[in-house]
């Protein structure tokens, strides 16, 4: 069973993965976040109450208040290597990709 999480602030795009993954026989949407800071929130109460965490988390790269790359960097902390952090975005990936990068280098070095 893939247990996914979907955070973006746009609705309709959390909307538009929703229904394109509820196809999916094996894939069950845990839960959405508009940003980060609720994500975070959200997997700290999911660890709080010992159920089992998104294995996959999709993130959109641009939100407001906290962005996706400084999102990824804390979300991995709570829910370790094993959890596959999928950035998303509808812009030019070539202004962050270094910085998304090396977020995931420290967090395979942590």
């Amino acid at each position: 069973m893939i247990r996914i999480m979907l955070v973006d602030d746009q609705r309709f795009a959390r909307l538009g993965f929703q229904l394109m993954l509820d196809d999916a026989s094996d894939i069950v949407v845990t839960a959405q976040s508009a940003d980060g800071r609720s994500a975070i929130e959200t997997l700290e109460q999911v660890a709080v109450q010992h159920r089992p965490l998104p294995n996959v988390i999709l993130m959109d790269v641009r939100m407001p208040g906290m962005d996706g790359i400084e999102t990824a960097r804390r979300i991995r902390r709570l829910v370790g290597p094993d959890t596959m952090l999928i950035m998303i975005t509808a812009y030019d990936w070539r202004g962050i990709e270094e910085e998304a990068r090396e977020a995931r280098r420290a967090a395979e070095a942590a």
